[in-house]
Parts: structure tokens; sequence; C-alpha cells
């Protein structure tokens, strides 16, 4: 991988990470790696192998795509990428519950707002 390539992959998983709050120690942890490969991969030193991109991009709630585009990998609420990598990291039933309580409670505030 070219290194300007590799440096904008790096960028990307760093700013995507940062947006949503988590540490290179907790991806590092998710993935099975050290944290200076994470770090190593976020400054464009190395780049990932497929296998651990797709691992990346799964702990990120990101398609790998979003990576190598050419505008921040989110566009979404700095809050609500929060709340999607704390749901991602729930077991299915709790993950289940939380969102059945969101869309109640969010239809609640909707209807009490109008």
């Amino acid at each position: 991988m070219k290194d300007a390539l590799r440096k904008k992959l790096g960028l990307s998983i760093a700013a995507r990470r940062k947006n949503l709050g988590l540490t290179q120690e907790f991806v590092a942890q998710r993935l099975g790696v050290e944290i200076e490969t994470v770090s190593r991969i976020e400054r464009g030193v190395t780049a990932p192998s497929l296998k651990t991109l797709n691992k990346i991009a799964y702990e990120l709630s990101s398609p790998i795509e979003a990576f190598f585009g050419p505008s921040n990998p989110t566009s979404l609420d700095p809050e609500i990428e929060g709340l999607i990598a704390m749901l991602q990291n729930l077991e299915e039933k709790d993950r289940k519950y939380v969102i059945e309580a969101t869309k109640s409670l969010s239809k609640h505030l909707l209807k009490k707002s109008s």
C-alpha cells in the first residue's frame, strides 16, 4: 500500500475512533492486538491486513469504504456514534431491549412535544 493511502487510512481510522470516544487501548483489546499496533495503523506506519481492517470497521461501526472516502468517515452526531458503539458491545438480547426502550421513549417524547 502506498504511503499516502496508508496515512489516509490511518487518519480516517483514528478520526472515527475518536468520534466514537474510544481509546486505542479499547480498540486494541477488541481486536486482540497490542496498543502499539493500533497506533502504528493510525499513524500510517503500517497497513492492516484485510482481515484486521474488516475487524476495525466492525468495531468502529463503519463500512470499510468510509475509511477511503474523501470526507469525514462519519456524518452522524458524535453522541449518536457513541450510543451505536455502546449498543454494539451489548449482548444481543440486551441490545434489543435497549433499542425497544429507546423507540418507546422517543415516540412518547415526540407525542409530548407536538
